[in-house]
């Protein structure tokens, strides 16, 4: 704790040290931004994210529309990141939100009570969200895409202040500047996720653009891996 602020710990400390990296855990009451592009790690992440919320006893909501319950499961499994305990004390909730073009899911999404009760919500890619909003679109036609944004903000800000932590990943080539904006400038903790090629090997880093409310001393990038049967590695060599 840091300046009277909640660290939701990440758990898992003699697994894989992310969240000694990342000063102690995520400050409650805040805002995450994930920007990666696709392949940098963004939904791996996620899931390690809720996984060790979980293990450490906090009430998780995971929302994606990329993967049903079961795929999820499996994919979790597959990381030794298994929900199932977890499941079934309730300690985490799972919502399918798959979009097509047309509808008004920034609506639903911002009226649906049940996605904000936990401790901390996730929302993965939520830019395939935004894009099959049928209000996004048409203010993107206008080149006023920035409202919605201002929008969502604005509910996001008035959540925090109930001491809930909003996670959210965004894929930046599926959404203007003037759309990413206001989402990169409310973020309390604001990671970018890199790939690099080194030698014919995929190496991935995390960088720390904003971090505040932390515990501890969180460091400017962060080298890390993924491996089946183990999930997030913590690379102690350079990316680069």
């Amino acid at each position: 704790m840091r300046g009277g602020k909640k660290l939701f710990s990440l758990g898992l400390e003699e697994r894989d040290g992310l969240n000694r990296k990342l000063g102690g855990g995520l400050p409650q009451g805040s805002i995450v931004l994930i920007e990666g592009k696709y392949g940098a790690g963004k939904s791996v992440l996620c899931q390690r994210f809720a996984y060790g919320l979980c293990e450490m006893g906090n009430y998780v909501c995971y929302v994606t529309p990329e993967l049903d319950l079961m795929s999820f499961l499996r994919q979790m499994k597959s990381l030794n990141y298994d929900m199932t305990d977890h499941i079934l004390a309730h300690r985490f909730a799972f919502i399918t939100f798959v979009p097509q073009p047309g509808g008004s899911y920034v609506e639903k999404l911002l009226n649906a009570d049940r996605m904000w009760n936990g401790d901390v919500t996730i929302i993965d890619a939520f830019d395939q969200i935004l894009r099959n909003d049928e209000k996004f679109e048409t203010l993107f036609r206008q080149d006023k895409e920035e409202d919605i944004s201002i929008q969502i903000v604005s509910f996001l800000r008035n959540l925090i202040r109930k001491e809930k932590t909003v996670v959210m990943t965004i894929d930046p080539t599926n959404l203007s500047e003037d759309a990413l904006s206001p989402f990169r400038s409310v973020a309390d903790v604001y990671l970018q996720l890199k790939m690099f090629d080194v030698g014919g090997e995929i190496r991935r880093m995390m960088e720390v653009r904003r971090f505040s409310g932390m515990g501890k001393q969180v460091g400017d990038s962060i080298g890390y891996s993924v491996r089946a049967d183990v999930g997030i590695i913590i690379e102690a060599r350079a990316v680069i």
